[in-house]
Protein backbone atom coordinates (compact mmCIF):
# COMPACT_ATOMS: atom_id res chain seq x y z
CA UNK A 1 0.00 0.00 0.00
CA UNK A 2 1.06 3.67 -0.56
CA UNK A 3 2.32 5.68 1.87
CA UNK A 4 3.39 9.08 1.18
CA UNK A 5 6.22 10.40 3.82
CA UNK A 6 7.47 14.04 4.33
CA UNK A 7 11.54 14.95 4.21
CA UNK A 8 13.44 17.58 3.83
CA UNK A 9 13.79 17.07 0.49
CA UNK A 10 9.84 16.94 -0.10
CA UNK A 11 7.22 14.42 -0.15
CA UNK A 12 7.90 10.57 -1.01
CA UNK A 13 5.98 8.02 -1.18
CA UNK A 14 6.60 3.95 -0.80
CA UNK A 15 5.10 1.01 -0.95
CA UNK A 16 4.68 -0.68 2.75
CA UNK A 17 2.52 -4.54 3.55
CA UNK A 18 -0.41 -3.60 5.70
CA UNK A 19 0.84 -5.77 8.67
CA UNK A 20 1.06 -5.17 12.23
CA UNK A 21 4.30 -3.07 11.13
CA UNK A 22 2.66 0.02 9.46
CA UNK A 23 0.07 -0.05 12.32
CA UNK A 24 2.32 0.42 14.87
CA UNK A 25 3.88 3.25 12.57
CA UNK A 26 0.64 4.59 12.61
CA UNK A 27 0.29 4.58 16.10
CA UNK A 28 4.07 6.18 16.32
CA UNK A 29 3.14 8.83 14.14
CA UNK A 30 0.13 9.67 15.64
CA UNK A 31 2.27 10.92 18.99
CA UNK A 32 4.41 12.79 16.86
CA UNK A 33 4.59 16.35 17.60
CA UNK A 34 4.15 17.08 13.56
CA UNK A 35 0.69 17.73 12.89
CA UNK A 36 1.55 16.68 9.13
CA UNK A 37 2.91 12.70 10.96
CA UNK A 38 -0.04 12.97 12.74
CA UNK A 39 -2.38 13.46 9.97
CA UNK A 40 -0.86 10.51 8.36
CA UNK A 41 -1.57 8.08 11.14
CA UNK A 42 -4.93 8.64 11.58
CA UNK A 43 -4.68 8.00 7.75
CA UNK A 44 -3.31 5.06 7.33
CA UNK A 45 -4.59 3.19 10.47
CA UNK A 46 -7.37 3.34 8.29
CA UNK A 47 -6.51 -0.43 7.49
CA UNK A 48 -6.85 -1.44 10.88
CA UNK A 49 -9.68 -1.31 13.67
CA UNK A 50 -8.40 -2.76 16.70
CA UNK A 51 -9.74 -1.38 20.08
CA UNK A 52 -6.35 0.61 20.80
CA UNK A 53 -7.04 1.96 16.91
CA UNK A 54 -10.44 3.13 17.60
CA UNK A 55 -9.29 4.74 20.85
CA UNK A 56 -6.13 6.64 19.00
CA UNK A 57 -8.31 8.09 16.62
CA UNK A 58 -10.92 9.19 18.34
CA UNK A 59 -8.47 10.76 20.61
CA UNK A 60 -6.79 12.52 16.93
CA UNK A 61 -10.40 13.98 16.93
CA UNK A 62 -9.67 16.66 19.52
CA UNK A 63 -6.23 17.62 17.91
CA UNK A 64 -5.94 21.08 17.43
CA UNK A 65 -3.09 20.36 14.93
CA UNK A 66 -3.20 22.59 11.72
CA UNK A 67 -1.36 24.00 8.30
CA UNK A 68 -2.13 26.64 6.51
CA UNK A 69 -2.67 26.81 2.91
CA UNK A 70 -1.45 29.50 0.80
CA UNK A 71 -3.64 30.36 -2.19
CA UNK A 72 -0.81 31.33 -4.90
CA UNK A 73 -1.48 35.02 -6.45
CA UNK A 74 -4.64 35.58 -4.30
CA UNK A 75 -3.33 37.17 -0.87
CA UNK A 76 -5.35 34.22 0.73
CA UNK A 77 -4.58 31.64 3.15
CA UNK A 78 -6.53 29.56 5.11
CA UNK A 79 -5.38 27.29 8.81
CA UNK A 80 -7.00 23.61 7.92
CA UNK A 81 -7.42 21.23 11.10
CA UNK A 82 -5.55 18.26 8.81
CA UNK A 83 -5.09 15.83 12.05
CA UNK A 84 -9.07 16.06 13.07
CA UNK A 85 -10.18 16.04 9.22
CA UNK A 86 -7.88 13.05 8.71
CA UNK A 87 -9.44 11.32 12.14
CA UNK A 88 -13.16 12.02 10.82
CA UNK A 89 -12.18 10.56 7.01
CA UNK A 90 -11.03 7.37 8.78
CA UNK A 91 -13.77 7.35 10.96
CA UNK A 92 -16.36 7.40 7.83
CA UNK A 93 -13.78 4.60 6.19
CA UNK A 94 -14.74 2.53 9.13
Amino acid sequence: MPVNAHTNYGIIRVTVPVDFRLENQCRRWAKSNNPELRALGATQIQFFRSGEDIRVVHRLLDDSGTLEIDYVGSGKNEKIRVVRNASIDTLDQW
